[in-house]
């Protein structure tokens, strides 16, 4: 069940839904009535496919407890919506009361997708920041590299002009 409701959560589809209401909201007086209705329709499947998913999950977990896990919750909760005023959000959730709730969970939303582009803002500065301090590492190698090598011609050079002095000392003494 627990991999079930996390494929949901990651799949993102309240957040896609959200998204497409703002779209269909913005493009309402530009679009035609096909094109409304279409799209009207186009939310109304994703939405089924989500409660679909949603139903299917509560079945998994009422599963878990028993025959009659939570059944008393889903009698005082779901039953009123499959009444005959479903549609009108009638018992004891008002229409009112539906659309707060859906703006509220449409504001953690935003507030959630603002975190997540301040992390993300922030990943790619410190990416930045490291791509740099990689960039001055290398050319701190360079030079290091440039170094050694003035080292060992210098050492090279010294270690000729000794032995040029030991064959000049031999020279001499032997003079």
């Amino acid at each position: 069940m627990a991999d079930s409701l996390r494929r949901l959560v990651n799949i993102g589809t309240f957040t896609v839904l959200q998204e497409k209401l703002e779209r269909w909201q913005d493009n309402y007086y530009i679009n035609t009535c096909d094109q409304n209705v279409a799209r009207c329709c186009e939310i109304i499947e994703l939405n089924a496919k989500v409660q679909g998913q949603l139903f299917k999950l509560l079945s998994l977990t009422a599963e878990a407890g028993g025959m009659y896990g939570g059944a008393s919750i889903i009698k005082s909760r779901l039953l009123p919506f499959l009444g005959q005023n479903f549609f009108t959000s009638g018992g004891a959730v008002t229409a009112d009361t539906s659309l707060s709730v859906l703006a509220e969970a449409a504001s953690k939303n935003r507030e959630l997708d603002d975190l997540q582009e301040m992390y993300e803002t922030s990943l790619r500065e410190l990416e930045v920041e490291l791509s740099r301090k990689e960039n001055e590492n290398q050319d701190l190698r360079d030079e290091l590299i440039d170094a050694k090598s003035e080292l060992t011609r210098s050492m090279r050079s010294s270690t000729s002009d000794k032995m040029f002095l030991e064959t000049e000392v031999r020279e001499l003494r032997r003079k």
